[in-house]
C-alpha cells in the first residue's frame, strides 16, 4: 500500500488544482461528440416553426462545435507548454463564451413560447424574459451544451486562481524541481504528444473529407473501386497519425519505430494471439454462466438450457474489411509503445512512463468516441470506462513490448481485440464492457506481479539507444 501511495503521488501534478483545468478541457472535448438533440426544447416551446428554423439552428450548433474543438485543443496546448494566462483566456474561454452567447440567443429566439393575443404582441428578446425562459428550460438543454457549460466553469475557476497567483500552468509532476529551460528534444516530444491527443483527429478528419469529396466526384462506382477508396482512406489516417512524431522527432522517431518492428521470439507472437482470444472467451463464459444460473433458478417448463455455442459467433470473422483494423492497430502500437514509451521511460523511468503512455493513449480516443443520447452522468461514466479500458490494455501491451523488445506481439493482440469487438464475435450483454476492462486489468496485474520488469530495463534495443541519449531524465521520486 505504501508503494502504491508513493506511485500515485509521483504521477500527480505538483498543484492538484491543475486537474480542474484539465477536467474542464476534457469536458469541452467530449461536448462536441455528445447529444445535441433539441426535442425537449421543441416540445416545451409549444409552437410551430417556420421553414428553415432547424437549418438555422444547425448552422449555429456546427459553429459552436467547431469553436469547442479549437478551444479544447488550445487547452491541451496550455497543459503541455508554457503560455501566458491572457492567451488561455483568448483561445479557450473567449471563444466558448462568445459561442454560448450566440447559441443562447438563437435557441431563445427559436424555441421561446409564442404569446397569445391576450398577452399582447410578440416583442424582441428581453433580458428578464430570457432569464425566465432559461430557468424554465434548464433541464431541456442538450447534453453537449451542459458539458460545454461545465467545462467553461471549470476552466474559469482555475484561471481565477491563476489570476491571483495561486496556480500556474503547464502541468508539472509532484517532487520534480524546476530545471530552467527544457532541452529542445523534450519540447518536441511534448509537442508531438499534444498533437496526438488534440489536433491529430482534425487533420485526419480534413484529409478523410477531402478524399471523400474526391471520391464523390468520380462519375463511376464499382464494388472493388469503393473498396480501394476505403483502403486508401484507412492508410491515409494511419499515415497522418504516424507522420506527426516522424516529422517532429525526426531521426529519433525513425530509429525507434524501425527498432520496434524487429521479429520477436515465437512465444511472444503466440502470446499476442492467445491473450485477446482468451479475454473474449472468458467474457462469453461469464455470460453463459449467468444465463445457466438464471435458467436453473427459474425452471420454466419448455425453456431449453443455454448453449455455449450461441454466445460466440465465429462466422462474423468472415468479413474482408476487418483486415483494415490491422493498419490502425499497428500504427497506434508503433507510435505509443514503439516511440513514446521509450522516450517516456528515458524521462520518467519505467512505471511512471507506462502509466503516462496509457493516459496519452486514452486521451487520444476521446475526440473520436461518440456518446449518442447519453446524459451528463452517462458521458462521465463512458469517459471513465474509456480510461480504464485503455489503462488496463496499455499495461498488458507495454509488458509485451518491453519483454519482447518489439511491438509486433502487442500489435497482434491489439488487432485481434479490435477485430473481435468490431465483428461482435462475443454476444453483447449488459456486463460485457465492464468485464472486458476488468479482465485486462486482472491480466495486467498478474503479468506485472509475477513476471515483473525491472526498473532499469532497457526500453529499446542497444542499437537504438543513441537515438534517445540526448533526452534529459527527471530526478527520481
Amino acid at each position: 500500500m505504501a508503494r502504491l501511495t508513493r506511485f500515485l503521488r509521483s504521477v500527480m501534478p505538483a498543484d492538484p488544482t491543475q486537474l480542474i483545468f484539465l477536467a474542464g478541457v476534457i469536458c469541452l472535448m467530449v461536448a462536441r461528440r455528445s447529444s445535441w438533440n433539441l426535442t425537449k426544447l421543441y416540445d416545451s416551446a409549444r409552437s410551430p416553426f417556420p421553414d428553415g428554423t432547424f437549418a438555422y439552428v444547425l448552422v449555429w450548433l456546427t459553429t459552436f462545435a467547431i469553436l469547442l474543438t479549437l478551444a479544447s485543443c488550445a487547452g491541451y496546448f496550455a497543459c503541455f507548454l508554457r503560455v501566458k494566462p491572457r492567451v488561455i483566456v483568448a483561445t479557450v474561454v473567449a471563444p466558448v463564451v462568445v459561442s454560448f452567447g450566440g447559441i443562447g440567443y438563437v435557441l431563445y429566439a427559436c424555441f421561446r413560447p409564442v404569446r397569445s393575443f391576450l398577452q399582447g404582441p410578440q416583442t424582441g428578446p428581453g433580458l428578464g424574459e430570457f432569464v425566465h425562459w432559461f430557468g424554465a428550460n434548464l433541464r431541456n438543454f442538450p447534453t453537449g451544451l451542459d458539458l460545454a457549460a461545465l467545462g467553461l466553469a471549470l476552466c474559469a475557476i482555475f484561471l481565477s486562481r491563476v489570476a491571483f497567483g495561486i496556480s500556474a500552468l503547464p502541468l508539472t509532476l509532484a517532487g520534480n524541481q524546476p530545471r530552467g529551460e527544457e532541452v529542445a528534444s523534450w519540447r518536441d516530444v511534448k509537442l508531438a504528444i499534444f498533437l496526438l491527443i488534440g489536433p491529430q483527429f482534425l487533420a485526419v478528419r480534413i484529409c478523410s473529407s477531402a478524399l471523400y469529396l474526391l471520391h464523390q466526384r468520380v462519375t463511376f462506382s464499382y464494388f472493388y473501386f469503393d473498396i480501394a477508396w476505403t483502403v486508401m482512406a484507412e492508410f491515409l489516417r494511419s499515415a497522418v497519425f504516424l507522420g506527426i512524431p516522424m516529422l517532429l522527432l525526426g531521426r529519433t522517431a525513425w530509429e525507434l519505430a524501425k527498432g520496434s518492428l524487429k521479429l520477436p521470439r515465437m512465444g511472444y507472437l503466440a502470446l499476442g494471439l492467445v491473450i485477446p482470444a482468451m479475454i473474449s472467451a472468458l467474457i462469453a463464459a461469464i455470460e453463459y454462466l449467468i444465463q445457466c444460473v438464471t435458467w436453473a433458478a427459474q425452471r420454466i417448463p419448455g425453456l431449453e438450457a443455454p448453449r455455449i455455442d450461441s454466445y460466440v459467433v465465429l462466422k462474423n470473422l468472415n468479413q474482408p474489411e476487418l483486415l483494415l483494423i490491422c493498419v490502425g492497430a499497428f500504427g497506434e502500437e508503433i507510435v505509443h509503445r514503439g516511440i513514446l514509451l521509450p522516450l517516456l521511460v528515458q524521462r520518467y523511468r519505467l512505471h511512471r512512463a507506462v502509466f503516462f503512455t496509457g493516459l496519452i493513449w486514452a486521451a487520444g480516443h476521446l475526440p473520436l468516441d461518440a456518446y449518442g443520447s447519453s446524459s451528463v452522468p452517462q458521458v462521465f461514466l463512458a469517459v471513465l470506462r474509456r480510461f480504464l479500458m485503455c489503462m488496463a490494455m496499455n499495461y498488458v501491451l507495454a509488458w509485451m513490448t518491453l519483454r519482447a523488445n518489439s511491438v509486433i506481439p502487442a500489435g497482434l493482440a491489439h488487432t485481434l481485440s479490435n477485430v473481435f469487438l468490431e465483428a461482435k464475435v462475443v454476444h453483447s450483454w449488459w456486463g460485457a464492457r465492464d468485464s472486458r476492462w476488468a479482465l485486462w486489468a486482472i491480466l495486467a496485474y498478474m503479468l506485472w506481479r509475477y513476471w515483473p520488469i525491472s526498473e532499469g530495463v532497457a526500453a529499446v534495443a542497444e542499437e537504438t539507444e543513441p537515438a534517445i541519449a540526448g533526452l534529459d531524465a527527471e530526478p527520481a521520486v
